[in-house]
């Protein structure tokens, strides 16, 4: 079993780098070319601290922004994610680890944990620490059909 490139993209969490990335740097960009600045400009410290001031601010509202609409959004296709992966996933399931520092083991879900994440059959120093907690787009649904194996 190996997991798409689509796969992979989603369980190392690429969309929600790239949103969240992408949101404030529109901000500060749209800053710099709403206070349309020249070097003249820049003779005058009110002026300065004002254009500071709006390239700080503007990444940071930018970015509450993108939080704001990105649960109808980035949710959907996450939660479109988890369908194909073969999620929801609930107690008994066994999966395919697809990232993280366990990706390419296959193991089964112990226990539900919050929103859709499940707790994995990993080891008992993980489950003391809570490391065997993994999000659903990080795993996949292995057929009984299949072979468990470990990918290295």
């Amino acid at each position: 079993m190996k997991p798409t490139i689509a796969q992979r993209f989603f369980a190392w969490w690429w969309p929600m780098q790239i949103w969240f990335g992408l949101f404030p740097l529109f901000g500060f960009f749209l800053a710099i070319a709403v206070c349309r600045p020249t070097f003249s400009m820049f003779r005058d410290w009110q002026y300065v601290l004002l254009f500071v001031l709006a390239i700080i601010v503007a990444p940071v509202l930018f970015f509450l922004l993108g939080v704001l609409i990105s649960f109808p959004i980035i949710g959907s296709i996450f939660y479109a994610r988890e369908l194909a992966n073969g999620g929801p996933f609930k107690v008994g399931d066994t999966v395919y680890i697809i990232a993280g520092k366990h990706k390419g083991k296959v193991t089964k879900v112990y226990s539900q944990w919050q929103g859709s994440s499940v707790r994995l059959e990993i080891g008992e120093k993980e489950k003391e620490t809570f490391k065997d907690i993994f999000g659903s787009v990080c795993l996949l649904r292995v057929n009984e059909s299949e072979p468990e194996h470990e990918d290295s």
